[in-house]
């Protein structure tokens, strides 16, 4: 019974193809470069709340491309302008209260590991490390991105470079990847691959994306400087003034160990 099971879950996969692009592109969530324009989009999403499996209120399309530095994720959430939430939020917190977009990617397709990356309609990002449906969101990946409100919605592109990922050193790559999006107003959480809500495993129950190929893992360095002031007032103090600065630095090591300082 078991390996029936396994091969009906295969057979029903959702795949989509990945093209590669010989020339930058400029992030902008406006999609009018050629190879967005003849990009595999894809649409379909289904509910995973209020209402399992019922079609979402708003429709969402996403497409995928490469190169040999990173993959890019596009995604049209399509809505009312006016509708959109404007609230402002830190990095990496995720609250109901927030219209956001997130990819889920398991390179190495043991439906365990995996990252997520996400956007809210305000332009923040979220990134997390999945380990056995566990969210990790202590990294701080490095990783480009843009968001465009327009008169049919939110647009957004994703550029995440291969640094922030790990992958195997093949020829051709394998990956799953889910797509997920919340619209808050309405308190729905709609997946691109139909998502059990009882589970909640994005990983588990993700498609795949077919067409990357010959690429390589890079050095994964990151830099990120940060600089910092501190101003006091008083009325009985002279006013003075702080500045700090510092930097982190991210270094893979290999596949499974990365270094942060």
């Amino acid at each position: 019974f078991l390996p029936i099971f396994i091969a009906g879950i295969a057979l029903g996969q959702r795949e989509i193809n990945a093209k590669k692009i010989a020339k930058k592109i400029i992030l902008d969530g406006v999609f009018d470069e050629p190879i967005w324009i003849t990009a595999d989009w894809s649409s379909n999403f289904s509910q995973m709340k209020p209402v399992p499996g019922a079609k979402p209120s708003k429709k969402t399309e996403i497409a995928v491309i490469y190169d040999q530095e990173a993959v890019y994720v596009a995604a049209k959430c399509f809505d009312h302008p006016d509708s959109l939430s404007r609230v402002l939020s830190n990095r990496d917190d995720f609250n109901p209260n927030l219209d956001v977009f997130a990819v889920f990617f398991d390179t190495y397709q043991d439906q365990q590991n995996g990252f997520m990356f996400a956007l809210t309609s305000r332009g923040v990002q979220l990134d997390s490390k999945i380990f056995n449906n566990e969210f990790n969101d202590l990294l701080n990946l490095a990783w480009n991105s843009k968001v465009a409100i327009n008169e049919q919605g939110w647009f957004c592109e994703m550029k995440i470079p291969y640094s922030a990922l790990r992958f195997p050193k093949t020829e051709i790559q394998s990956w799953n990847m889910n797509f997920g999006r919340q619209i808050s107003r309405f308190r729905e959480e709609n997946t691109w691959s139909k998502v059990n809500p009882d589970l909640e495993n994005y990983l588990l129950e993700s498609g795949s994306v077919k067409g990357i190929k010959d690429i390589t893992p890079p050095l994964r360095l990151a830099f990120i400087p940060f600089l910092s002031s501190y101003t006091s007032f008083s009325k009985t103090d002279e006013t003075f003034s702080t500045f700090n600065g510092g930097m982190d630095i991210k270094y893979g090591i290999n596949e499974a160990l990365t270094l942060d300082v």
